[in-house]
């Protein structure tokens, strides 16, 4: 058994092989790396462009969560139910993560339940709607981040959510 950390939640990962992705924020593989070659980045200052696409993530993120909650909560599928399940935790530790960078402490249980539709059909497509906005916003903000760190953050949650894109997408 090896131990990983994810370079971009830091959470940990015990597994015979790195994952194919972070088990608790969905980084692609490559941001996993064995937990004794892990180094936390800290960031020592924020420009106000980065600091205020942070905070913008962070709504964004709660806004997300609180709906793949809902979306869980009245699916039909039992697939797209689990998928909208994992999807509501995911966007959940991208809360806790952008947090963390901004040096605030971990927020309580993410207990927001967002507003859904009633319908699988209505609630995948609002899923790539949101989904769709969620990678504008980070590919724009990482394009606008000089920080390497929050650069290399913003990076990763844009390829995490263009996979709950393509996964919205398939189920729809």
């Amino acid at each position: 058994m090896k131990v990983y950390r994810c370079r971009i939640c830091d959470q940990a990962y015990v597994g015979v092989r790195k994952p194919g992705n972070c088990a608790f924020c969905g980084a692609p593989e490559k941001y996993m790396v064995l937990a004794k070659n892990w180094k936390e980045e800290m960031i020592s200052t924020l420009t106000d462009v980065s600091e205020k696409h942070l905070k913008s993530a962070i709504d964004l993120e709660i806004e997300c969560s609180g709906f793949y909650r809902c979306a869980a909560r009245v699916a039909h599928d039992e697939e797209v139910k689990a998928m909208f399940c994992a999807i509501s935790r995911v966007e959940a530790e991208h809360v806790a993560t952008i947090r963390r960078m901004l040096g605030l402490p971990r927020a309580g249980t993410m207990e927001h339940e967002g507003r859904c539709y009633p319908t699988d059909a209505q609630n995948l497509a609002e899923a790539r709607r949101k989904e769709t906005l969620c990678v504008s916003f980070y590919d724009e903000a990482a394009k606008q981040a000089s920080e390497k760190r929050v650069r290399e953050v913003l990076v990763a949650l844009a390829e995490i959510e263009r996979d709950h894109l393509a996964m919205s997408s398939r189920k729809l």
